[in-house]
């Protein structure tokens, strides 16, 4: 899940820095590169202020809970 919520977090932030996104949510800079290479994890809580302040849809949301090795719905198999 950490892949996926750094691979969303790169996306969605789009021309933003990781700084601008930390000052928003409070936290140091150091965090959001981390949670963006995958080597830590928000806390659910940030996570869902982190999401909210991105703009994150509910698809997206939803794309993080699910389990690796599940077919999508076009019928290709994510990868583990």
């Amino acid at each position: 899940m950490s892949t996926r919520i750094g691979q969303l977090l790169r996306k969605l932030r789009g021309d933003r820095s990781p700084s601008d996104i930390a000052d928003e949510l409070g936290v140091h800079r150091n965090s959001v590169t981390r949670w963006e290479s995958g080597t830590r994890v928000p806390s659910f809580d940030t996570l869902r202020s982190l999401l909210d302040l991105l703009g994150a849809s509910d698809d997206e949301r939803l794309e993080l809970l699910k389990p690796a090795g599940i077919a999508d719905h076009d019928g290709t198999e994510e990868a583990a």
